[in-house]
């Protein structure tokens, strides 16, 4: 696909970038786009190329798609997908077209773009023309693009896929300011870069001479030149004179011009440096394959198009996580109700925290434009629902028009918001993924959001039946747990900047301990690879005879816990299995289809917080009564048993907690008794 050599040629006029860094920076920071996010333009017909490497399962293009479109959505882009239109030429490089929208990926993949909210367009003829314009007029940021043949049709700026297993980055690989490669940077292009770059300098006239005379989609091109005489040819004026006789002079003044031009390129072919006894005949350029370069159709020139206006991306839609759980129980053989969740929870929960955090910020522009005030919004819950979730018409219209009583009135309360999706930050870090772009580390609270995606799931497909030996599925709980992620700071500082305010100060707090005494262990202490090192909490010192001090520690962890763990409380009814030992790699995206189901997942990582011990909990050191004394002998009793050696019972925090546990013995339970009585 695209013009062979073409890449090589313009490879002094690239620039290696972190594509999370161009989306926060550039899209969410500058937000020049006045969406708060970077426009890119892709080809849908290069991502279906793809999709054929992946294997195994049902549906395995299918699935390679979904786990694009994944990564995709964990950074602040806003993607538009666009399809080759029926006008596209019938043959390229000598292969017959389908007909337009007859591949067989084209359903599935839209039902799966609607429900993760991009939008996608079909283009009058050729995908790469109408991305070309919509690039030049300023409707998208970009092209994201394995071929570089949206430059000859007139666009300003390309990136490249980033992996390193295509053909075309294998030469030429992006690498980090380690030099190093992952799968976070890659090359991008533009055009002024290359033509006012002197190793390059070749404008668009340039461009399309070069394909003509090395070939591409529609032409072989001249038996003879390489892509070296072309691209010294390209760098001359010739290309421009081409394009612009083209496009102005008329049938007759073009021919009388091509013949003249014609003895100027062969003059240069036999003086310039390196010759070649190759002359130009008389057919070229061949007309019809010129018109495709430098006339392509587009939404701008097809008859009848409409206003520019109406090009624009129009961003309406959310991600609309039940929708996407039932498409995976449609398509995929891990399409069970337990396992949709417990994957979603490595791959859906960060582009889903991405998109609430992106709208969050334009509903607090939106409020500055016209009230003239930046209040803080946040994340609540009616912004999770209104971003996730598609809206019951049904309900709604029998909301406004049903007089249901002062009871079955919708009232809109906090109660939801008492569980909130981001609960703190935990750390902070500079890395290399991001060139050094300031990011913090955030908790998350996915709880609405796996009652969002449950929602649905139909629940068509049981769970897999549980092999021999097969660890017990864990709870759902599992699925509750606060999760870890890395959030761009521009992002927290706009939406949450009482967070981030809170986050330094103590940050600075425990600088200036650590500078006065021994130092303490900190959350977000940086290692060595510029990753977070995991927090370390001291555990108080226990009495564990006394009664008062077990409850005075249950009660120091259930206060700092209550949302949270009213949270899983009211959590649903099936399990979740344990997470595979793979883990979701989710600080970038790969456009590689090898088997998607065996990603490396690094990033997120999940910490159980329930179970874990403030550091400045305290001991209630006060003295016993003679009934607190009895309750811990209780509480503390060794258990009896014939069949085993006498253990120590461990301790338990609250006595209220005694009908879960073996009972006391006889004297034990009678001293109690007689205590009660006499209190009584």
């Amino acid at each position: 696909m695209g013009v062979p050599g073409l890449w090589e040629v313009l490879e002094d006029a690239g620039t290696v970038i972190s594509i999370a860094k161009l989306a926060a920076i550039d899209g969410f920071q500058q937000n020049s786009s006045g969406r708060r996010a970077y426009r890119v333009g892709i080809d849908v017909s290069i991502w279906f190329e793809h999709a054929k490497a992946s294997r195994g399962g049902d549906n395995p293009a299918v699935r390679g798609l979904f786990f694009q479109l994944a990564k995709l959505s964990k950074m602040s882009l806003i993607p538009l997908f666009v399809f080759d239109g029926r006008l596209r030429p019938k043959v390229k490089r000598g292969s017959k077209m389908g007909k337009s929208g007859s591949h067989e990926l084209s359903q599935p993949f839209k039902k799966f773009l609607d429900a993760f909210g991009m939008e996608w367009r079909e283009a009058p003829a050729e995908a790469e023309a109408e991305l070309a314009f919509l690039n030049r007029e300023g409707h998208i940021d970009a092209i994201m693009s394995d071929d570089c043949d949206t430059f000859i049709f007139g666009a300003r700026t390309v990136f490249k896929n980033p992996s390193d297993s295509l053909s075309g980055n294998k030469r030429h690989l992006a690498t980090n300011s380690k030099d190093k490669t992952d799968q976070f940077h890659t090359w991008i292009y533009r055009a002024s870069d290359i033509e006012n770059n002197p190793r390059v300098a070749i404008n668009r006239g340039g461009l399309i001479l070069f394909a003509l005379l090395a070939g591409g989609d529609y032409d072989k091109g001249v038996h003879g030149i390489g892509k070296a005489i072309a691209a010294r040819l390209a760098r001359c004026e010739f290309g421009d004179e081409l394009l612009q006789a083209y496009q102005n002079l008329p049938q007759e003044m073009l021919s009388e011009f091509l013949v003249h031009w014609r003895l100027r390129v062969n003059t240069q072919l036999r003086e310039g440096t390196p010759r070649t006894s190759v002359v130009l005949p008389d057919t070229f350029p061949p007309l019809e394959t010129l018109e495709k370069y430098a006339k392509p159709l587009h939404s701008g020139n097809k008859v009848g198009a409409g206003p520019s206006s109406s090009l624009s991306l129009r961003d309406r839609k959310g991600i609309d996580l039940g929708q996407v759980a039932h498409l995976c129980e449609e398509y995929f053989e891990w399409g069970q109700r337990e396992v949709i969740i417990e994957r979603f929870s490595r791959l859906l929960w960060p582009g889903a925290i991405m998109h609430v955090l992106r709208r969050s910020a334009l509903e607090m522009d939106e409020n500055e434009r016209t009230h003239g005030h930046t209040r803080e919004i946040g994340t609540p819950s009616s912004l999770i629902h209104r971003c996730l979730s598609k809206p019951d018409r049904t309900d709604r219209v029998a909301n406004a028009f049903v007089n249901r009583g002062p009871i079955h009135q919708q009232v809109v309360t906090d109660d939801e918001d008492f569980r909130p999706l981001i609960t703190q930050i935990v750390g902070s870090r500079e890395h290399t993924s991001t060139d050094d772009t300031l990011e913090y580390r955030i908790e998350v609270l996915p709880t609405q959001l796996v009652h969002i995606a449950n929602a649905g799931i139909r629940g068509t497909k049981p769970a897999p039946p549980r092999k021999e030996g097969a660890k017990e599925p864990k709870d759902l709980e599992d699925a509750h747990k606060l999760l870890r992620m890395w959030i761009p700071a521009v992002m927290l500082q706009r939406v949450h900047p009482t967070m981030v305010e809170q986050f330094v100060l103590k940050q600075s707090s425990k600088g200036q301990k650590k500078g006065k005494g021994k130092q303490r262990a900190s959350s977000s202490a940086m290692s060595d690879d510029g990753t977070l090192d995991p927090p370390v909490f001291s555990s108080p010192v226990r009495t564990p005879s006394t009664s008062q001090s077990s409850r005075h520690e249950s009660q120091s962890r259930n206060s700092s816990q209550v949302p949270y763990q009213a949270a899983v409380n009211s959590s649903l009814s099936f399990r979740v299995p344990s997470p595979a030992p793979a883990r979701a790699n989710l600080g970038g995206f790969e456009f590689t289809f090898e088997d998607p189901d065996r990603a490396q997942f690094d990033e997120v990582q999940f910490d159980d917080m329930m179970d874990i011990e403030p550091e400045d909990a305290v001991v209630d050191e006060r003295p016993r009564t003679r009934f607190e004394a009895i309750c811990d002998q209780i509480i503390t009793a060794p258990a009896k048993s014939s069949k085993s050696k006498p253990r120590k019972r461990k301790a338990i925090a609250d006595p209220e907690m005694l009908v879960e546990h073996r009972p006391a013995s006889k004297k034990a339970r009678k001293s109690l008794l007689e205590m009660i009585d006499e209190i009584v």
